[in-house]
């Protein structure tokens, strides 16, 4: 039986400042859901296996990713990482939300363009889909998912699965 294929999946959001514990648990959630999506029959009948990545992963805290990155110049523009994480990504999840309501985070925006302008295409994640689709009417035809719970995350899980899960069919 053919190995299962690992598909690097970039998750592009706000770093939430100097509140470490709120970027844990963000990620940890995140975390929950490429676990449920790995764990679901339609994944599992496509031999996939999906591996979160993020603008701040290092080689040498993720070895899957160290796997598929090359090794990194010493290049100390940041955004030169974050593009090379998302060139070698397969699937692509950018969550829009801001910090402070009603606004959107412009950095997690400028990843998208990145994304689009290497012809790769990406999930949309927010908190207020009106917004999104407000400010950025470009994006019709993309999947915009909506969260509700920004303290602890948990309907975050869900909407990451379905997300894969959707990338899985396509």
């Amino acid at each position: 039986m053919p190995k299962k294929q690992t598909r690097l999946v970039f998750f592009g959001h706000d770093f939430f400042g100097d509140d470490r514990a709120r970027k844990y648990l963000y990620r940890t959630q995140i975390t929950n859901g490429v676990a449920e999506a790995n764990a679901h029959r339609i994944v599992k009948s496509k031999r996939i296996k999906y591996h979160a990545i993020y603008g701040d992963s290092t080689r040498a805290e993720d070895r899957v990713l160290a796997k598929h990155l090359p090794k990194e110049t010493h290049n100390h523009y940041y955004w030169f990482k974050i593009r090379d994480r998302i060139h070698i990504s397969h699937t692509h999840v950018f969550d829009l939300t801001g910090r402070e309501k009603e606004t959107l985070n412009y950095n997690v925006i400028l990843e998208l363009g990145v994304a689009y302008g290497e012809r790769k295409e990406g999930f949309v994640l927010c908190t207020d889909r009106k917004l999104v689709q407000k400010h950025l009417t470009n994006l019709w035809g993309n999947q915009i998912s909506e969260y509700s719970d920004t303290r602890s995350f948990r309907d975050l899980p869900t909407e990451v699965r379905n997300i894969l899960l959707l990338d899985a069919e396509i």
